[in-house]
């Protein structure tokens, strides 16, 4: 993904986040306002229709005390006189009395018989000797409390009444319908005003945090573009470091390819120079020796002519491990087991392979190293353990060739291998093998014997 895109993305992703932030906002400013305004209209118009409820029955507590001054007992008439005297007071819209059985007293002709509601608001207000009154609001729960009211629409409601005559005992319970207009109003004008003020500190908080999140979102996406800079810069070093990388494991192959193709000629050389000049000179000698001249030099001639032949010999030795096999064409395994051909002429030990699924396409760098490696192993396990059993195994796990080679000789110390001097092949070896980016290790043990690894990996890193 380059820059251009993951620019849009980010630009993307946080206009979406904006977008949700506002209408997220918006719904919670709606949700408290209107959970605010309908509660606070709820409970003052509850406030205001109780206050005006008491305050009707004080004025009825009136009417009846005016009405039943100067008479001992509430008879019928009083009772009619007390409903006549309710016509005249302000804000009641039609009053019923009842007995205390429940049936209408007065009108009779025109009163509406208590609800099953109304009826057990009267058992209330008997059995409670501190409460006169009760205004029957609308149910909290109910649709016209949340709709007509704050509308307008509901403006009378019922009132009930305890009559009680001079000695305080009740003797009718009145409903009184009673226009509840000014508490209200008072109600719905408060609840305005609650509207207005939550409305207004919503909208202030939410703006406050709107510019808190903006700045935040600026932040981030400064921080994102310095991040995607130091991204953009570290990724282009990433592709430099591994192009040299590439480079330099280019050029190490080559170097081994360049290497071995010198010790080819080095070879050659030794064997067509220093190893024909010494061949002839043997050869004379040879010939010498069967001459009776020859007893006058005694040992020193027999001496100088066994010299010759062991460095005639050394020398073809050393020629011979210099050249290598033509490998280009041959499969890894089959690398292996040709240099386990070739140890096997001047060493007497038995060599035990396995091979395990090996790729043919293995670079030629890679069986060059790995040819090298068994050679100087079991070179090394020749001529110095001593070894007679060798356990050669190779296989690829997770894209990495791993060889290893286990001998039974006489092991050694590997602090030897810090000596100036010691073991300068496996050194050598070492550093060929790391050069190409593989990994050597060695373990050996005194009377235990020797084993060696390599580790290289045939990932493609371009």
């Amino acid at each position: 993904m380059n820059d251009t895109i993951l620019n849009s993305v980010v630009d993307k992703k946080n206009n979406n986040l904006t977008t949700r932030f506002v209408v997220t906002g918006i719904i919670a400013i709606i949700i408290i306002v209107s959970v605010m305004t309908l509660r606070g209209y709820y409970v003052l118009r509850s406030t205001g229709v109780e206050t005006e409820g008491q305050r009707i029955a004080v004025k009825v507590s009136e009417v009846v005390g005016m009405v039943s001054d100067s008479a001992d007992k509430i008879e019928g008439h009083h009772v009619l006189r007390i409903g006549e005297s309710f016509k005249h007071l302000n804000g009641i819209e039609s009053a019923t009395i009842f007995t205390l059985n429940l049936q209408p007293f007065w009108p009779k002709t025109s009163a509406t018989p208590l609800s099953i509601a109304e009826k057990k608001v009267v058992t209330a207000l008997l059995s409670d000797p501190n409460l006169d009154g009760q205004v029957i609001d609308l149910s909290f729960t109910s649709l016209s409390t949340w709709v007509d009211g704050p509308l307008g629409r509901t403006k009378v409601l019922p009132v009930l009444i305890k009559l009680k005559d001079p000695d305080g005992k009740v003797f009718s319970i009145a409903r009184i319908d009673y226009n509840f207009e000014d508490a209200l109003n008072y109600a719905r004008f408060f609840g305005f005003r609650v509207l207005v003020f939550t409305l207004l500190c919503s909208t202030i908080l939410f703006l406050a945090l709107y510019y808190t999140f903006r700045r935040g979102i600026k932040t981030i996406e400064q921080q994102e573009k310095k991040l995607n800079h130091q991204i953009s810069r570290l990724s282009n070093l990433l592709s430099i470091n591994k192009l040299m990388q590439q480079s330099m494991k280019t050029a190490s192959a080559r170097a081994v390819e360049l290497n071995e193709q010198f010790l080819r000629r080095v070879g050659a050389d030794l064997h067509d120079g220093p190893a024909q000049m010494i061949g002839f000179a043997v050869m004379r000698l040879h010939q010498v020796s069967k001459q009776e001249a020859a007893q006058m030099f005694g040992p020193e001639f027999h001496a100088v002519k066994e010299a010759l032949d062991s460095s005639l010999e050394e020398i073809r030795g050393i020629s011979s491990g210099l050249v290598l096999p033509e490998l280009e064409k041959l499969s890894l395994e089959e690398c292996l087991r040709k240099v386990v051909v070739l140890n096997s002429a001047k060493s007497d030990a038995e060599v035990a392979q396995y091979y395990q699924e090996l790729p043919s396409n293995i670079p030629l760098p890679v069986k060059i190293c790995a040819y090298r490696f068994i050679q100087e192993g079991l070179n090394n396990a020749h001529r110095h353990g001593g070894a007679k059993k060798c356990r050669l195994s190779a296989y690829v796990n997770k894209q990495e060739l791993v060889i290893s080679l286990k001998d039974n000789g006489v092991g050694f110390r590997k602090s030897k291998l810090k000596e100036g001097g010691a073991h300068l092949g496996l050194v050598g070896l070492k550093d060929r093998i790391e050069s190409i980016g593989g990994s050597f290790s060695i373990n050996s043990e005194l009377g235990v014997g020797t084993a060696l690894k390599l580790t290289i990996s045939l990932a493609d890193d371009a």
